[in-house]
């Protein structure tokens, strides 16, 4: 018998390790309310300062605002708190840690609205959601609830965050047209399972990095045994195959013996060692002046080094495939290192170049050029608009019309917008239609941004924060794609 698209032992799971690992929970007592209604609001796993508080405010409003509900904690760690709903519209209740210390991050947020019920699957009543409410996230096919295009993008979500994954484009028209025969045959097993995970996905977009890593140590082995046993299904085929090219446990490589096994794509961070990603900077020469180039250098665990970072990063980066590339194999070579010093070697010849530890962390380059480990950026969640411009806040840039900025914003809660950077600066091929402006979901791990459009676009860049810097904590300058981004104020 066919098992489900998610079966139901993995999504139980997944429910019990999203319950362990929502360290931080905020949520109302219902979704929808009428104007003058009492709002019970619930949090638990607060840090338990007497500043950290809670608020209500318009959807639409950005993270640093506040309304004219918000109350402290007042130390706290659990509790409830009440409030009053407003005109009609869209709400969330926002979480904020001792302010102001910590500024203005939401650390949990609850959606719900006053005067309507919330369209597709954040109402109560998910069969009741009507069709405007679904045409407008894209209805794929009817039923109840319709299957929406955004319904697809979190189950996507869900296999890629589980399987450590990318589903290339194919493969997700393949997992769309698997959801939309199930829904187009009224499987209730799976459309029920589908909907479950979908929200469960919700959740842990608002887990942090940490609660996400251990969430998934408990479901991929679960995922992947599943996938096995039902190996004669098209979908769980094609899911092992995406997790075996990711992880390199299918592929032989072209300049390695059959029998060996597949090189490590990810640079691991070994104590004391060079492996992992470093920046720096090295003088360029432009029209007669000297500018600071920012650099990259990326040392594998096996002594393979590339003089760079890939554009799309590291994550599922092919090495064989970059060596085989006549424009980047200059870029390729081999080092080793021992008692704070070493020699990185090209695959071309040419000069030898020294490698010397100046402090943890930092090393140099034919005494000359220093570079700085960069700490690892996986799970990373980010806040705010970074601007591609030399000065972000220049007020003459936001008569550029948005198409043609070069402009991210992204939320804690996953999601980014796109306003013109691979249409103006990160251009790639494919032309206007496949670097166009739009919105979606995005990830980060190995050193790469990946981000999941609504349009079904799959985009992956390379991201670091300014030589040592943690962007976690300092992120007034991101390097994208390897160009410099500044943040907004």
């Amino acid at each position: 018998m066919k098992t489900r698209i998610v079966p139901l032992f993995v999504m139980a799971l997944f429910a019990w390790t999203m319950a362990s690992a929502q360290e931080t929970v905020l949520k109302t007592d219902r979704q929808t309310y009428a104007p003058k209604d009492q709002i019970i609001v619930e949090f638990s796993g607060l840090p338990g300062n007497q500043t950290d508080w809670i608020t209500v405010v318009d959807a639409s409003w950005d993270d640093t605002a506040y309304g004219g509900q918000w109350s402290y904690t007042k130390g706290q760690r659990s509790g409830a708190m009440k409030f009053i709903a407003g005109d009609p519209g869209s709400y969330e209740v926002r979480l904020y840690f001792n302010d102001p210390k910590r500024g203005k991050i939401v650390h949990a947020r609850a959606a719900f609205t006053v005067g309507g019920s919330m369209p597709g699957l954040m109402s109560n009543n998910r069969t009741a959601s009507t069709t405007s409410s679904v045409q407008s996230n894209g209805m794929l096919a009817a039923g109840k609830p319709p299957l929406t295009q955004e319904m697809v993008n979190q189950l996507r979500a869900f296999f890629e965050w589980a399987l450590d994954i990318s589903l290339t484009p194919t493969q997700q028209s393949q997992l769309k047209n698997a959801l939309v025969n199930v829904w187009k045959k009224n499987d209730r097993g799976e459309i029920e399972s589908t909907i479950t995970t979908v929200q469960m996905q919700a959740q842990l977009a608002q887990s942090t990095p940490d609660a996400r890593t251990r969430a998934r140590n408990q479901v991929q082995a679960a995922l992947l045994k599943s996938l096995h046993a039902d190996s004669n299904d098209a979908i769980s085929r094609m899911l092992l195959t995406a997790y075996e090219s990711a992880h390199g446990q299918a592929a032989t490589l072209t300049d390695q013996p059959t029998s060996s096994p597949p090189e490590s794509n990810q640079p691991r961070i070994s104590a004391g060692g060079l492996s992992g990603v470093w920046m720096g900077f090295k003088q360029l020469q432009l029209l007669g002046n000297y500018a600071p180039d920012a650099r990259w250098m990326a040392f594998f665990d096996d002594g393979q080094a590339l003089d760079n970072i890939p554009r799309a990063g590291l994550e599922g980066f092919d090495r064989n495939a970059s060596k085989a590339n006549g424009a980047e194999r200059p870029y390729w070579g081999t080092y080793s290192y021992r008692d704070g010093a070493g020699v990185f070697k090209k695959l071309n010849g040419g000069l030898d170049t020294r490698i010397k530890l100046e402090k943890p962390g930092q090393i140099k380059l034919d005494d000359f050029y220093s570079y700085y480990r960069c700490p690892d950026v996986g799970g990373l969640r980010l806040e705010g608009a970074w601007a591609g411009y030399g000065d972000p806040d220049d007020p003459r840039w936001r008569s550029v019309p948005i198409g043609q900025r070069q402009v991210f914003r992204f939320g804690s809660d996953g999601r980014f917008s796109d306003e013109g950077v691979f249409a103006t600066l990160l251009t790639a091929e494919g032309g206007s239609s496949a670097n166009g402006p739009g919105s979606g979901t995005y990830e980060i791990r190995s050193f790469s941004l990946i981000l999941h459009y609504a349009d079904g676009r799959l985009k992956k860049v390379a991201i670091t924060g300014l030589l040592s810097a943690n962007p976690a904590t300092q992120n007034s300058i991101l390097f994208i794609g390897r160009a410099r981004f500044n943040k907004m104020k």
